[in-house]
């Protein structure tokens, strides 16, 4: 049976799947912690690490939530790099 021209395919695990759309970019985030004086980070939605980067650049406290162990391993070395690059 073949497949229509406008038929999607099917989500399987070997297909990749964005998962973070909308991330702020870093230069705002950077701005709000220097206005609120950010002595640390809360944030619930670690997504792509944007603030975890911002407050590992301005040395203050930080925890976020993740979704996944992968999640966490990918975000982890993502910033051991920009971290060593910086």
């Amino acid at each position: 049976m073949s497949r229509l021209p406008c038929q999607k395919k099917r989500k399987t695990l070997e297909l990749p799947e964005p998962v973070f759309y909308h991330e702020p970019p870093k230069v705002l985030v950077q701005e709000l912690m220097h206005m609120a004086a950010a002595r640390g980070i809360i944030d619930l939605t670690a997504g792509s690490g944007v603030w975890a980067e911002a407050a590992l650049e301005a040395q203050v406290p930080y925890f976020g939530l993740v979704l996944t162990d992968v999640h966490l391993s990918e975000l982890r070395a993502h910033l051991i790099k920009q971290a060593a690059d910086g």
